[in-house]
């Protein structure tokens, strides 16, 4: 797993996690927390994430704990992996926020499928 740091436009940092989270991100991990030490406001992008097992729930979720106190996290472009975990695991999502999330879409006359965001502030 890799992740880059952007700023984002809330006065925080945006943090892309690319390929898979599994057993080796632990290493990726303990850099990232080092990285965002002193940042209270952290969106985590999850559209480059290719894959997550059970080991890297536990890592994910290790993670997410050293880095909740006094900090507004937020999800986004979650795919179906992610939000799978988050409705299996709560401890995945933590004290963070969903802001959107991937769903497939399959046109019923074409059969046609596409991936749709959807951002929750738009949401009932």
């Amino acid at each position: 797993m890799e992740y880059s740091i952007t700023d984002h436009a809330s006065n925080g940092k945006s943090v892309t996690l690319l390929g898979q989270i599994n057993e080796d991100a632990e290493i990726p991990f303990q850099q990232l927390k080092n990285d965002l030490k002193d940042i209270s406001k952290i969106t985590f992008n999850f559209s480059q994430v290719k894959g997550i097992n059970s080991l890297g729930v536990r890592v994910w979720v290790g993670f997410l704990r050293s880095m909740e106190d006094g900090r507004d996290i937020v999800f986004e472009e979650c795919p179906s992996d992610v939000i799978m975990q988050i409705n299996m695991i709560p401890s995945f999502l933590g004290k963070g926020k969903v802001g959107s999330f991937y769903v497939n879409y399959v046109c019923e006359i074409c059969h046609k499928s596409e991936k749709k965001l959807i951002e929750t502030k738009t949401l009932p």
